[in-house]
């Protein structure tokens, strides 16, 4: 699945041994183990959760890239302590221990939930 992030908006910023940079339309983290880019709703998402550069949040840092989740309906980024989902309606933080942790879909009557296939439901 790619994803054109556009064009870099930063030179780059390197903490704790990784590097960050910002583009257009996300953002890319470059660990030890790898590259993982994020596109802007994902990134949102995880700085809404206390995530930044130097500061993993309660998610911790991306451990893959955005991909198909198994209900081949949301898209979603692993990170070290859970999952953030993303489809047309919004984003849903899921943590990996206790379930759904916070939702920005555009239906303000939607409560995040996950559902049996392991996604968020609305």
């Amino acid at each position: 699945m790619g994803f054109d992030l556009g064009q870099p908006t930063s030179a780059g910023t390197t903490s704790e041994g990784m590097r960050y940079q910002e583009f257009d339309a996300g953002l890319v983290i470059e660990r030890s183990d790898g590259h993982y880019w994020m596109p802007q709703a994902i990134r949102d998402k995880w700085l809404g959760l206390g995530g930044s550069g130097p500061d993993p949040g309660t998610l911790g840092y991306p451990i893959t890239s955005l991909k198909p989740a198994k209900d081949g309906v949301h898209r979603r980024e692993l990170f070290d302590n859970g999952s953030i989902y993303w489809d047309d309606h919004g984003t849903y933080a899921v943590d990996g221990a206790s379930g759904p942790i916070s939702s920005s879909a555009s239906t303000a009557s939607t409560t995040s939930r996950a559902s049996t296939s392991g996604s968020p439901t609305g």
